[in-house]
């Protein structure tokens, strides 16, 4: 199962232009912007929500993925980086892949959507998101600890800033949106 780890942070209240540039500068590839539509499934009880994993359905418009992603001791720790395990596989049907969850008893919680500009640098990625509400923040995903330390510090970002949890954290968190209460936390919807 070691093939499905990764390690991932976030930095908020960020300089956006500032770190693309300095991406670029540092020879990172811009792997584009795009809108991801998202889907979001738990176990109908919601005991997955409480253990920070779940399924989700991702497009894109050109590729969607079928994905399962689990935050290990999300909020136990708050000074270290957390292993995340994500399984993610391309499906060609969005609709299928969720008429399958559902069958096998998975329950559509969420349809949430989001902009993201990614670059990948140094065996790791690191994305630009933008949820609907929320400031643009960035997270930096590769395979190791010190693969994304050493990307940090190459973007002039200090360790000090890191913030060591999931998206959903970040909104609920520290803007106080309560989107997991929501069906829906589009550009054009959040209820």
């Amino acid at each position: 199962m070691s093939d499905h780890k990764e390690v991932e942070v976030k930095f908020l209240d960020i300089d956006e232009i500032t770190l693309k540039a300095k991406l670029l500068e540092l020879g990172a590839e811009d792997l584009g912007e795009r809108i991801l539509y998202e889907r979001i499934f738990y176990d109908p009880e919601k005991k997955w929500f409480q253990k920070n994993k779940f399924v989700r359905i991702r497009g894109d418009g050109v590729h969607t993925k079928l994905s399962y992603k689990h935050f290990h001791d999300e909020g136990k720790d708050t000074s270290a980086i957390h292993d995340v395990t994500e399984v993610e596989l391309e499906i060609n049907d969005i609709n299928k892949a969720t008429a399958f969850l559902e069958l096998i008893g998975l329950k559509c919680a969420r349809y949430q959507e989001k902009k993201r500009h990614s670059f990948r640098y140094k065996d790791g990625e690191v994305d630009f998101d933008t949820w609907p509400t929320v400031p643009t923040f960035i997270e930096i995903e590769a395979q190791s600890e010190a693969i994304v330390k050493s990307i940090a510090k190459d973007l002039g970002l200090s360790w000090d800033d890191v913030y060591l949890h999931s998206a959903g954290s970040v909104i609920a968190g520290e803007y106080g949106i309560p989107f997991n209460d929501f069906t829906y936390f589009t550009f054009e919807k959040q209820e």
